[in-house]
């Protein structure tokens, strides 16, 4: 399962590389199983801009696709204004399979842990950050630009954790970085700014800590 989920953030760096990305991803539980939902696309007059095919990117990604887990599904996002990928799975939370472990959310004392970006994120985060290291200002000042108004949103549901206190990403050097979080009705949504993805080695980005209040 965990190697199905190793393609979202190399997905999300091929699609960050040519525009702003938008990026859900979702947390739930029902019937004794945990719901995970991830939501990657991109306007389709990005991939014109960008002189892209989002078919290539279809047959690439669906390469990867011919032996899914069970409970498992991939489809497409194809309308007339976006083009990407929802990938979804149902997990037993007493699974005993390591790898799924590692992409469940779990908790300690008052503290539930959401992963985020299942794989490597220190690739993810060095890609993003050269983005933004360009020797041209004017490429560099538009990849941040477009970096800062873009966001990742987590969706967790109140079924999960009826309340939250706060939510951020573990500092490496001590010091947390506090992500804002809003009530959407039956679930809370954490927004992340892409921007702060470029941060490599400040924060540690695998996870989510959300408290309880």
């Amino acid at each position: 399962m965990r190697r199905f989920f190793r393609m979202l953030p190399l997905l999300f760096v091929s699609l960050s590389f040519m525009s702003c990305v938008d990026y859900v991803q979702s947390i739930g539980y029902k019937n004794g199983k945990y719901h995970l939902y991830y939501k990657i696309t991109l306007s389709k007059m990005m991939f014109s801009l960008a002189e892209a095919d989002p078919e290539d990117l279809f047959r690439e990604i669906e390469s990867d696709m011919s032996d899914l887990p069970p409970g498992a599904e991939y489809r497409r996002v194809d309308t007339d204004l976006e083009a990407g990928i929802e990938l979804s799975a149902e997990i037993d939370p007493k699974t005993a399979d390591e790898d799924d472990r590692k992409i469940l959310p779990f908790s300690e004392g008052n503290r539930m842990y959401l992963p985020f970006l299942p794989g490597s994120t220190d690739d993810f985060s060095k890609n993003l950050s050269e983005m933004t290291e360009s020797d041209d200002d004017m490429t560099s000042a538009m990849a941040k630009a477009m970096l800062s108004s873009a966001k990742c949103r987590i969706l967790l549901s109140k079924k999960m954790l009826p309340a939250v206190g706060t939510v951020y990403f573990e500092g490496l050097g001590g010091q947390d970085c506090s992500l804002p979080v809003f009530d959407y009705g039956e679930s809370f949504c954490i927004e992340i700014p892409f921007i702060l993805l470029t941060e490599k080695g400040k924060y540690k980005f695998d996870r989510v800590v959300v408290s309880l209040p």
